[in-house]
């Protein structure tokens, strides 16, 4: 029988190297999925930004050309909604960045617990994204009450953002060594 640790000998999970160092396959262990859950959360975001464009451009297209009335009276409400989509945009990637950080010498996240790291950036950036999205639930209603070309410029953008903020590996392998 041959032994495990033998360079180039392998398993369902991962290989032995020459070294007899074991390393996970591709598609398997905490960074694949940590990555994964971040990945399917910011699709689920992205496609909620599409549906909701789409039900602006329903609202907007035929007999709703018009803005609605809401009541409201408040002239400067677009603009004010143009400028907190603005801030969440801006916001999103500083907060990430503030929230990512490395800590400070003499802190530490988790006295030598593993996986905190990653767990951190998972939530870190799924509340970015959520931010990311907010600005195109914004988008809908800028649309709604203002002119619709002005939801849909924030829905393109809110979807910019997203993708621009999409996980991408170095960044997953980076937090799991954190």
């Amino acid at each position: 029988m041959k032994d495990r640790r033998e360079a180039g000998a392998y398993s369902e999970a991962g290989t032995y190297s020459e070294a007899g160092t074991y390393s996970q396959g591709a598609g398997s262990g905490p960074v694949h999925e940590a990555k994964r859950r971040v990945v399917m959360v910011a699709a689920v975001m992205t496609a909620s930004v599409v549906a909701v464009m789409a039900v602006l451009w329903v609202l907007t297209s035929g007999t709703f050309r018009e803005p609605l009335d809401l009541g409201l009276g408040i002239p400067w409400l677009t603009p004010a909604l143009l400028v907190v989509a603005a801030t969440l945009l801006v916001g999103a990637p500083l907060a990430e960045r503030l929230l990512l950080a490395p800590p400070v010498t003499g802190e530490s996240y988790g006295d030598g617990v593993t996986g905190i790291g990653l767990n951190r950036y998972v939530s870190v950036k799924i509340a970015t994204l959520g931010l990311r999205e907010a600005v195109g639930v914004l988008g809908l209603f800028i649309g709604l009450i203002g002119e619709p070309f002005h939801g849909f410029a924030v829905g393109a953008t809110s979807l910019l953002a997203l993708a621009f903020g999409w996980p991408r590996e170095e960044e997953v392998e980076a937090a799991a060594r954190r």
